[in-house]
């Protein structure tokens, strides 16, 4: 979302939120609630690639890239994405009959698709998502499969960093809106944000 679509945003936000108010404090007492399509996350994932994911675990090391995304929709909780990863230096690390078996990798490309199962957290505000890998076509070989098992099942968080903050120059003053992620939910093939507006001096 362009940069200028969130300052009407804000804007807007302000005319129905009232006057800003000493210190911090929230606007209202009301969420501001922002839809947005399918078609316009995966038009934002797409801008951003290739993405970097984290592959910080016991069973899985290395350099895990989103390369492409063609795919998208959102139903409920569960995003299901299609597109390509690629992978260098990786290496899985498993138990065998109770012995430490490594094994190298190297450098993959796979087509993937997949299911992100999201979860927020209300007391901390974060999005999390949880990965279930099926249908790699090329992916049959055990030591991919052992790779994509070893990145499903476990949560990632998604950075919320852009919805938090916003600065605005309104009349030669600079007004600091902070946003509060209060829920995020799928609804309608689109992801719906439910934002608790501050405004601070």
């Amino acid at each position: 979302m362009n940069k200028r679509l969130f300052t009407v945003l804000a804007l807007l936000m302000l005319c129905l939120f009232g006057n800003p108010l000493p210190g911090s404090a929230a606007a209202g007492g009301r969420d501001v609630v922002l839809s947005v399509p399918a078609e316009t996350v995966l038009a934002a994932v797409q801008k951003a690639l290739p993405l970097r994911i984290p592959t910080q675990s016991g069973n899985v090391s290395g350099d895990l890239i989103l390369e492409s995304l063609d795919r998208l929709s959102i139903n409920g909780n569960v995003i299901a994405v299609h597109g390509v990863l690629s992978g260098k230096n990786m290496a899985l690390n498993a138990h065998v009959a109770g012995n430490p078996l490594h094994v190298q990798l190297g450098e993959v490309q796979l087509p993937v698709s997949c299911d992100l199962v999201t979860r927020f957290d209300r007391q901390t505000g974060r999005l999390f998502v949880s990965p279930r890998f099926s249908g790699q076509g090329n992916a049959q070989d055990g030591d991919l499969a052992g790779l994509m098992a070893g990145l499903s099942g476990r949560e990632y968080p998604l950075d919320l960093g852009a919805l938090k903050t916003l600065d605005l120059d309104v009349g030669g003053r600079t007004i600091h809106l902070a946003m509060r992620p209060t829920n995020i939910v799928g609804r309608d093939n689109a992801l719906v944000f439910f934002l608790q507006p501050q405004v601070r001096r």
